[in-house]
């Protein structure tokens, strides 16, 4: 449980608007273990330290990092007759120098780094090489959304053991948006298969089209608990509805949709406020588009054994024996798909690639460079963005704090050629 008689937090609660009548404004910043709250985690704690250091603490409501770079603590004896040693202060801070030590690009990004721990995603960089020993359990994938491990994932016995099974890389299920929007109250069901919705004027435009498109649309409930979860995709019959039409145009004054089910429905689930309503990517033929291309999916699970990298993480470097990707030299990128075009970069194409939460073994990711990997890479280059957030990070991220905005951010954010 979190510790609530933390002395930050009891004084965050404690936070009152300095004027009259002094309503109080920490309450929201203070974590309640029994729900999810978008404040939780969302307090740093600045260490003027030039060791690098970095953490999400008190079951994730804070985190701490230091403000510089340096690899080993530095400590200066003491005078006297015994030999002691002191932990060496840092320099004071000159009036030409105001940042002093820091290195705000750094902190900048270690910041966003374990900030993000708050939303549930795990470290993908690599400090051992080989697997981690004795976790066998084959029933729970790790907690972490952005994060698989082997012993979840693996496909029946040896010499099959380090084969995947695609069905259950839970991001391969998750949707890619062209039009999003948010229940701003529950939806309200008025006869068996009709249903409103209400997700406000700003983009009403766009639902008008949808409507005029004859488009498909999806709503689902993307709620979590205080653990901020969001993966696998939960697909009960009160969490999602697919392959709803628009009734009727759009109220524009409104901002309300009413929405079909292709048939009657016994009981027509209520949605809560916050829940999300958008209109699926389609190809070419129709099909729904995935953050995972279909090509990308289709190869990993080609049951051709000729295909010999079916079944198993899309690296070009297959050494597992070393830790990699540390360094700013290190790029982890994909092998060829056949028919697919990665994108410019092609480190940013989300599959899936092994290596993360600590080991070069056993454990897997999205994409092949993100923040949660390599923080720092390319800070000195602005066209180099292996030090972004990778696309599903980014949705992750965007789910939680306002889900209306994934069919911007994948307008503008998924990696393309």
């Amino acid at each position: 449980m979190t510790n609530p008689g933390n002395y930050v937090l009891g004084y965050l609660d404690g936070l009152r608007l300095a004027e009259p009548p002094n309503p109080p404004i920490g309450k929201n910043w203070v974590p309640d273990d029994t729900r999810f709250r978008k404040s939780r985690g969302m307090v740093a704690i600045i260490a003027y330290d030039p060791l690098l250091g970095g953490t999400a603490f008190n079951k994730g409501t804070m985190t701490a990092s230091t403000v510089g770079r340096q690899g080993k603590v530095e400590f200066t004896p003491v005078p006297g007759t015994r030999p002691i040693r002191t932990r060496t202060a840092p320099p004071p801070v000159p009036p030409e120098k105001p940042l002093g030590i820091t290195d705000i690009d750094h902190l900048v990004n270690k910041v966003a780094h374990e900030f993000a721990h708050s939303f549930n995603l795990g470290d993908e960089y690599e400090d051992f090489g080989g697997d981690r020993q004795g976790d066998n359990d084959p029933t729970h994938d790790l907690p972490s959304d952005n994060l698989a491990k082997l012993t979840f994932l693996h496909q029946g016995a040896p010499p099959q053991a380090r084969k995947l099974n695609p069905a259950k890389i839970k991001w391969f299920e998750v949707p890619r948006m062209r039009v999003s929007g948010k229940l701003l109250v529950p939806s309200v069901p008025l006869v068996s298969d009709i249903f409103e919705v209400t997700v406000g004027t700003t983009d009403i435009g766009k639902w008008v089209q949808a409507w005029k498109d004859q488009a498909k649309v999806t709503v689902r409930d993307f709620s979590t608990g205080s653990d901020n979860r969001q993966l696998p995709l939960k697909a009960g019959p009160g969490d999602v509805l697919t392959n709803l039409t628009i009734a009727t145009r759009p109220d524009e004054k409104q901002g309300t949709l009413f929405l079909q089910t292709p048939g009657p429905l016994p009981q027509l689930p209520v949605f809560k406020k916050g829940a999300v309503v958008f209109v699926q990517r389609t190809d070419l033929t129709g099909l729904p588009v995935f953050l995972v291309d279909k090509k990308v999916r289709d190869f990993v699970a080609d049951p051709d054994p000729a295909n010999q990298r079916s079944h198993s993480p899309l690296n070009r470097n297959r050494d597992t024996t070393k830790p990699f990707g540390s360094k700013e030299e290190e790029t982890d990128l994909p092998i060829g798909v056949p028919g697919f075009v990665p994108p410019k970069f092609a480190y940013q194409m989300v599959g899936i690639f092994e290596g993360g939460n600590h080991f070069a073994g056993g454990f897997y990711r999205a994409s092949g460079e993100c923040k949660m990997r390599g923080q720092d890479k390319g800070t000195t280059n602005d066209a180099d963005l292996r030090g972004m957030f990778c696309f599903l990070c980014k949705w992750l991220i965007v789910n939680l704090i306002d889900p209306a905005q994934h069919a911007p951010l994948d307008a503008h954010q998924y990696p393309r050629a």
